[in-house]
């Protein structure tokens, strides 16, 4: 039986940056363990500590996600393809470069030009978002107290 297997670029590393490998087995479980037979290291990327699928890992067999069929023991016809996305999340405007090493991250990095301290850099989609100074919120309160702006 041979099973396409469509390979993320983060897991690339594991397959010699090969995007396509072809697996056996009559169930997903069977294929992601001929998978990591093949290139060993990639079923830790793709199953937990108890074998199940990762949270962050969503996995297809010809385009329908095993969640909603038979998980790992969804049948793999002779032909079938298995894609394996992972999850990408956003954001980290706000992670600083202390707390993305403390937290196993690679530092965050920092823009040292133009300023004669050191400030994190952000991604250029950010957008900053001006605030109400301390005594524009403390009259927005009072007004909001006081059952609305005065002289509106």
């Amino acid at each position: 039986m041979s099973i396409a297997v469509k390979v993320p670029t983060i897991l690339r590393t594991y397959t010699g940056g090969v995007a396509d490998v072809t697996v056996t087995g009559d169930t997903l479980s069977d294929a992601l363990a001929n998978l990591e037979a093949q290139y060993p290291g990639i079923g830790a990327r793709i199953l937990d500590d108890t074998g199940k699928l990762r949270r962050f890992v969503n996995v297809y067999v010809n385009d329908d996600d095993v969640r909603f069929l038979e998980d790992l023991q969804t049948p793999t016809p002779d032909g079938s393809s298995i894609s394996i996305i992972p999850a990408v999340a956003g954001g980290g405007c706000s992670r600083s470069a202390e707390s993305s090493t403390s937290a196993g991250l690679p530092p965050r990095p920092v823009r040292t030009t133009g300023s004669t301290s050191a400030v994190p850099s952000s991604p250029p989609w950010s957008v900053h978002v001006p605030q109400r100074s301390a005594g524009r919120r403390r009259l927005a309160a009072q007004q909001y107290r006081q059952g609305g702006r005065r002289g509106a």
